[in-house]
């Protein structure tokens, strides 16, 4: 496995101490900075509360304190009428799924190469010939061209003009053919696939809404759970309030992270190393597994 690989997707073990106290790839990680800022905006609302307002006005102490804390009392309220649950729930579920399909749409060669290695075999007079050709082909899956437009479709055309004169020269029959044409279809399929997803993102006003939903119940969390007469929904520290957070927030990064998956963030996937693996078992489905007795 390449270096690049090892720094990606993680793995992780199921004894509940590791799984929970791993950095790379866990929820600590991905919105530690978030939280900083949040108790910092915590702390100076309380601090404004306590030491702010008496310097501010003394004589009117008690009136603007009462004020404060009626401002917190509705603030709390605030926060029970967003469906904070159901809008993440949604929008991750569909995200969650999203980024699967993604994964699935990726090819893996080895069928295509197996049908391709009983079609064009190398025990005939044409064996080096046959070789050739099974490795063009192999590099010609495994290809890219530089247009935006036809970078994963122009190497599939180049392997069927192959097979196409593979038909002529060698009279291959109509089964290994029609076989072959299937797979390479299916091949071409999921690149289509691969391409739309790529092309056609998660609605820009469905990220905006979870966004808003997210961040704006921990902007009335701010107020609402201050530790003040006659609200105790939190104590000195907001214990209760930061796990809401580590849930919260969390679940709405994981969206983010899974909105693009193919990318260098911890949990992306390991793009580099597929593209690396699936070139090596090319070649040697068609090189070194050919040529060796069974």
């Amino acid at each position: 496995m390449s270096s690049l690989a090892v720094a990606m997707t993680i793995s992780y073990s199921t004894g509940f101490f590791r799984l929970i106290f791993r950095w790379y790839g866990s929820i600590w990680r991905s919105i530690y900075k978030e939280l900083i800022v949040y108790l910092v905006l915590f702390f100076s609302v309380r601090l404004f509360y306590t030491l702010a307002i008496p310097i501010i006005d003394p004589d009117q102490e008690y009136r603007m304190k009462a004020r404060f804390e009626a401002i917190c009392r509705q603030f709390n309220e605030y926060t029970k009428l967003i469906p904070l649950t159901f809008l993440l729930g949604f929008y991750v579920s569909n995200v969650v799924s999203r980024w699967w399909r993604q994964f699935e749409c990726l090819n893996w060669p080895e069928d295509l190469l197996s049908l391709l290695c009983v079609a064009v075999n190398g025990t005939d007079e044409r064996s080096a010939q046959n070789v050739q050709v099974r490795h063009r082909v192999a590099r010609y899956i495994n290809d890219k061209e530089e247009s935006p437009y036809t970078r994963w479709m122009t190497p599939l055309h180049w392997v069927q003009q192959i097979m196409s004169d593979e038909v002529t020269k060698q009279g291959m029959t109509v089964t290994y053919l029609t076989n072959f044409i299937s797979e390479l279809k299916s091949f071409r399929t999921s690149f289509r696939r691969l391409f739309c997803h790529d092309w056609v993102c998660v609605p820009l006003v469905y990220t905006q809404v979870a966004a808003i939903a997210t961040y704006g119940f921990f902007f009335f969390a701010l107020f609402g759970r201050q530790n003040i007469n006659g609200n105790d929904v939190d104590t000195i520290f907001p214990l209760f309030t930061v796990v809401q957070f580590l849930f919260f927030v969390g679940w709405y990064k994981v969206g983010l992270d899974l909105m693009r998956p193919f990318g260098l963030d911890d949990d992306d996937i390991e793009l580099s190393y597929i593209l690396e693996r699936n070139i090596n078992v090319s070649f040697a489905i068609v090189n070194k597994l050919q040529m060796s007795e069974p």
